[in-house]
């Protein structure tokens, strides 16, 4: 409060002043000290009228409190008037006063209302003066006038505290206002109406820089002269526009400056002031001819990009695009921003590197790249190497997309190219081996992990060389391929059908249940297989042998089960082919036991390990012996002999039945013809031809032994099996004539036991038919051998063939075939194959008949 004292000026000389010029005497002390001890009971009816009085107005009632601060201030306001009356006014009496001026200032209680504050009270006290003084005219005009007297010194009190707070406030606020121009980061410049300058903030000197000399009074364009400027503020000046903007270029210390300058024209009591407001734009502008530029350079780069570009919106819509991007989907940029990105994916694509995006939207990573096909408009697919980024806000939140769509197709088309050259078979387009293996890698690892089956079978044409050496390869390719399809179709998506090579397949079956699942595939694939194929304009009926494996039971590897597949498909080939095998327990012992047959094969010409056996064959009534049949033997030089049955199959697979049969029929030959210089009787050579044999030009083979050895062709037999003539007849009828031309004689073996057709019987130049020796085992008993014995010898007759049987045993099987008129028999009964030495002297000795 003395602060306040001091500023309102309030010492005891002007305090002896003003009373003095209210006439405030001790006089009137004296009867206010009076009263104030006979007005002591009023004093809380006078704070009561006081506040009733106040809270009568709503303003007032919401700045005086609650009940309790209402009370308080009626108990401070009582103690205010009994002070009011004390009779004592002096410096404390002063500094009282002020503070409850302040209070009352500062609960916002303006003057209107203190003053009628003070009416109140007086309204109050004049009827309680004129009661205490019980119509003492004098007395009451004594009191009233010194009550008078001490409420005008008290108001004056008041008031000047509330003209000094106000007086405060407003050189708070000037000072306030003028501590925020000072520190405008903006400048700014107040002119009056002459352009003038009023004042200018220190912002506006540096952004002129203008230094601290005083331009107060002087005219702006002592500041700023420009007539761009000048112009804009005519136009403010004259009322016409109320505010203008302007950017001036102004040279500061050598350096090129941009100054954005706000004009506006205000009222300021009567009279009107001009702001500038101005700001330092050179940055801004700079940063804007850097980003136009950086602009123009995207533009370009984005134009003439070698890749595709394209901003995306979140949502996925596309915003923009570049030429590249046009032109590898084919779409204009119009037509671009009217298609949803995801329309144009692949949809194998569409969800392709979507837990990638989740992390890009969670700012996880910067980008990703992965490779997704696109939609051309032409409805063809466009690979490519796509590349994603996001452009975010500066909250962070997800702005937009930039791709990047590098076109891949040819790149892609080459590397599938190499892929499937590498992993597919050229002629058939098959898997092969390589990727097989891998698919079966696959497939043993899924079974192993939820103890599945599954199956591997190897199958293997039969006789497929047989075409190539007689056709050729191209037309055993054109086979292979139409065999390849058949295969094809006849299996699951999830199966896998490969060529190893050659006459080679092998058809993976994934998630069997049993074998007999296994076995219907494989009767379906014998089936398929087994329809007729043209090539070359020559009809043929394929066959095929199939050997299978089981996982696991079979193999736990793909190689292994490959293996046993394999030893499985020769079991298969071994049974008669044109069949299939499941791979059982020591398949793979045979199979080694074969490759070693295969492999001695292979030199047992060389190594002189062959030799020949004659079985004698006798006329079937008077018991001498006609004939004889050479049989090869076998006896490899480093162990025990193998029998024909054993590894003829073999020679006939591999093809070295022709290099064995050609020294067969030499040595046959030149055995007879010696026998005949040995004085023996002629007899009737029979040797028996292969398949292979009869393609590789028998005709000049035989040609060419009966040269060498001089043996009479009218003794030599050779015998063919039926299926010779299931060749193309053609083939057949022209060799057949040409072995005719020689003298040769023609037999068929095993007459009955294969499906020739019985016109080729009467087409063809046959001279003798040989009962197999099946029918001729259970004879006389099987009444369905008898039947077909006789059938056949009936044929004979009738086609005047010869009818020879072989396999005969026993008396009774040689009394039957005799009532049945079969010319020659053959057998055990007659006598067993001899060395050439031992039938020598048999056929030496004077008991030729051997009956």
């Amino acid at each position: 409060m003395k602060t306040l004292v001091t500023r309102l000026g309030l010492s005891e000389e002007e305090m002896a002043e003003r009373k003095q010029y209210l006439e405030l005497g001790e006089r009137d002390c004296e009867v206010l000290r009076a009263m104030n001890e006979q007005l002591g009971e009023h004093g809380g009816g006078m704070a009561d009228s006081f506040y009733a009085h106040l809270l009568k107005y709503p303003e007032l009632g919401e700045r005086l409190g609650d009940h309790a601060a209402l009370q308080r201030l009626k108990q401070a306001q009582a103690v205010y008037f009994r002070g009011l009356t004390a009779g004592r006014y002096d410096m404390d009496y002063v500094e009282d006063r002020l503070r409850v001026g302040v209070a009352h200032q500062r609960i916002g209680l303006d003057p209107k209302w203190y003053i009628g504050a003070y009416r109140k009270y007086m309204s109050y006290l004049l009827p309680v003066i004129h009661d205490l003084y019980a119509g003492d005219r004098e007395r009451t005009i004594a009191a009233c006038d010194a009550l008078f007297k001490v409420i005008s010194l008290d108001m004056g009190l008041a008031l000047d505290t509330y003209f000094e707070v106000d007086r405060q406030e407003i050189l708070r606020h000037k000072e306030y206002a003028e501590q925020i121009i000072s520190g405008l980061p903006a400048g700014l410049i107040v002119l009056d109406e002459q352009l003038l300058l009023r004042s200018i903030n220190p912002a506006m000197r540096r952004l002129l820089d203008l230094g601290p000399r005083p331009l107060a009074g002087q005219h702006l364009s002592a500041v700023i002269d420009d007539p761009a400027l000048a112009d804009k503020l005519a136009q403010v000046q004259g009322g016409g526009t109320p505010a203008l903007d302007i950017l001036i270029r102004r040279d500061v210390q050598g350096e090129e400056r941009y100054i954005d300058f706000h004009l506006a024209r205000l009222q300021l009591g009567a009279s009107h002031v001009i702001l500038i407001i101005g700001g330092d734009v050179s940055e801004r502008i700079r940063a804007r001819a850097e980003l136009r530029e950086s602009e123009e350079r995207f533009r370009l780069t984005f134009s003439m990009a070698g890749v595709g570009l394209a901003h995306l919106s979140v949502d996925g819509r596309i915003l923009r695009s570049n030429r590249r991007l046009q032109d590898i989907l084919g779409y204009s940029e119009d037509e671009l921003r009217t298609i949803d990105y995801d329309e144009i994916t692949h949809p194998g694509d569409r969800g392709k590197g979507r837990e990638l995006l989740d992390r890009l939207l969670r700012n996880e990573i910067e980008s990703f790249a992965n490779e997704k096909r696109f939609r051309h408009k032409s409805g063809r697919y466009v690979w490519s190497n796509f590349t994603l980024s996001l452009v975010r806000r500066e909250d962070g939140s997800p702005r937009y997309f930039i791709s990047v769509i590098e076109d891949i197709t040819e790149r892609k088309q080459t590397a599938e190219k190499l892929i499937h050259l590498a992993q597919y078979d050229a002629l058939t387009q098959l898997p092969n081996r390589t990727l097989l293996q891998d698919r079966l890698l696959q497939a043993v690892s899924h079974a192993g992990r939820n103890r599945g089956r599954l199956a591997v079978l190897f199958l293997d044409l039969d006789r497929f060389k047989d075409i190539n050496d007689s056709l050729g390869h191209a037309a055993g390719d054109t086979m292979l391929r139409q065999i390849a399809a058949r295969l094809s179709m006849q299996l699951r998506e999830s199966d896998t059908v490969a060529r190893l090579g050659g006459d080679e397949f092998v058809i993976l079956l994934r998630d069997v249940q049993k074998d007999e699942q296994v076995a219907a595939v494989a009767r379906k694939i014998l089936d398929a297989v087994t329809r007729q194929v043209t090539v070359g304009g020559v009809e043929f009926m394929p066959t095929c042998s199939i050997g299978i494996s089981i996982y696991p039971k079979d193999g736990r590897d793909g190689e292994t089960l490959l293996r046993n597949a394999d030893a499985a498909m020769y079991r298969a080939k071994e049974n008669g082919r044109n069949s299939y095998y499941f791979y059982s327990e020591g398949l793979n012992e045979k199979l080694l036991h074969r490759l070693h047959i295969e492999s001695g094969l292979r030199h047992a010409l060389e190594q002189n390990e062959f030799s020949l056996h004659y079985q004698p064959q006798v006329d079937a009534v008077s018991g001498e012996v006609v004939g004889v049949e050479a049989l090869l033997r076998w006896k490899p030089s480093s162990g025990a002999p193998v029998g024909p049955d054993e590894f003829i199959p073999i020679a006939e697979e591999t093809g070295l039945i022709v290099p064995i049969g050609e020294w067969v029929l030499r040595e046959a030959c030149a055995q007879a013809a010696e026998w005949r210089r040995d004085g023996i009787a002629p007899l009737n050579l029979t040797v028996n031809v292969s398949l292979r044999q009869f393609r590789s030009d028998i005709a000049s083979a035989v040609a060419t032994v009966l040269r060498d050895t001089g043996f009479d062709p009218r003794s030599l037999t050779l015998e063919l099996t039926e299926s010779v003539l299931m060749e193309s007849p053609e083939l057949v009828e022209e060799t057949l004539q040409k072995l005719k031309a020689l003298g040769v004689r023609i037999a068929i073996d095993d007459f009955g036991t294969g499906y020739s057709s019985l016109a080729y019987l009467s087409r063809f130049s046959i001279d003798t038919l040989k009962i197999d020796r099946t029918f001729v085992l259970d004879l006389p008993d099987s009444r369905d051998d008898v039947a077909i014995v006789k059938a056949i010898v009936a044929l004979g007759k009738a086609l005047n063939l010869s009818v020879v049987a072989e396999g005969v045993e026993t008396a009774e099987q040689a009394d039957l075939l005799r009532g049945e008129r079969c010319d020659v028999l053959q057998g055990y009964l007659f006598g067993r194959p001899l060395p050439p030495q031992a039938l020598r002297e048999r056929l030496l000795d004077a008991r030729a008949v051997l009956t």
